[in-house]
Formats: C-alpha cells, sequence, structure tokens
C-alpha cells in the first residue's frame, strides 16, 4: 500500500483489548479493556482516561504478573480510578491477589476492594459497586482481558460513543 493508503486507515485500526469500549447489557455497565501493564502504558491510559472526561466513577478491576512495576502502576493511575478491585488469573506468572493487594495499600491506596478469587468475581463486585453513568476498566495483563472477554455469561458490544 502507498502511504496515502496507510495514512487513511492507520487512525481507524483498533487492537482488541487495548482502549476497547464496550458496553454490558446484562449489567448496564460501559466497560474499558486495556492490556496495559506497565508504568508507560498506563501512563498512557492514565491521559486517554482523562481525555475522556467520564462523567461518573472509574471502578478498576486489576490482576497483574508478578514481575511488574505495581508500584509504579499504581501511580501512574491513582489520579484517574476511584475504585480498585484487585484479583488474580490462573496464570504461573500472575501475583497473588493478596500481594498485589498489599503492594498498592503499601503505595497508599485506600478505595481497595478485594483479594478476589478471580477476574469474573472482581468484575461483578465492581458492578454491584457502581452506578449506570460509572465506567469498569479491566486491565493488568493480557491475561486479565482475556479473562473478561472469556465471560460466558455477559453479552458484551461495542459502546456507543459518549
Amino acid at each position: 500500500p502507498d502511504r496515502t493508503t496507510v495514512a487513511r486507515v492507520l487512525p481507524g485500526l483498533q487492537l482488541p483489548g487495548r482502549r476497547q469500549r464496550l458496553f454490558d447489557a446484562r449489567h448496564r455497565r460501559h466497560v474499558l479493556l486495556d492490556v496495559a501493564h506497565n508504568e508507560q502504558a498506563a501512563g498512557a491510559l492514565a491521559e486517554a482516561l482523562r481525555q475522556m472526561q467520564w462523567p461518573g466513577r472509574i471502578h478498576l478491576v486489576l490482576a497483574m504478573r508478578a514481575d511488574k512495576d505495581h508500584a509504579a502502576f499504581y501511580r501512574a493511575l491513582e489520579s484517574e480510578v476511584d475504585f480498585w478491585y484487585i484479583t488474580r488469573v490462573e496464570q504461573p506468572r500472575c501475583l497473588p491477589a493478596e500481594t498485589l493487594l498489599g503492594r498498592l495499600v503499601e503505595q497508599g491506596a485506600t478505595a481497595v476492594r478485594g483479594p478476589y478469587a478471580d477476574v469474573p468475581a472482581a468484575y461483578e463486585d465492581a458492578c454491584r459497586q457502581s452506578g449506570t453513568d460509572d465506567m469498569i476498566l479491566v486491565c493488568g495483563s493480557f491475561f486479565t482481558v482475556s479473562a473478561m472477554m472469556q465471560m460466558a455469561n455477559t453479552p458484551f458490544t461495542p459502546d456507543p460513543e459518549r
């Protein structure tokens, strides 16, 4: 393809799981999936959240691998996230939820819930604790987002632009 075609098509491309907006019809909740798992990606996600100017609160469902800088990840997102729901995924490199929760509390996190046994349990509680104007953000790893996408009992559709 020529440069003109690339320049026209590139802005419209979307990687599934990277700032992917969905709507959960069962819970009537707005959902944002992002595979952010390091400080740089968390910073870019924080900037995207600021630009969205979401009218409600942001509830973050988070599971991360053990080898990541959890403190830097938290610091990058702390001003944009209202509530943190700490969980884990069934993957050997995932940090136990209890450990991740403790590390965030050490950083000063107070609006932290959990630990949860898995992503669906954390998501269900986030839905119960949130309102229809709130957003459920799921991030921390490709595994976390994948676990969310595999929730068979939740019909996700693309979220209409606000």
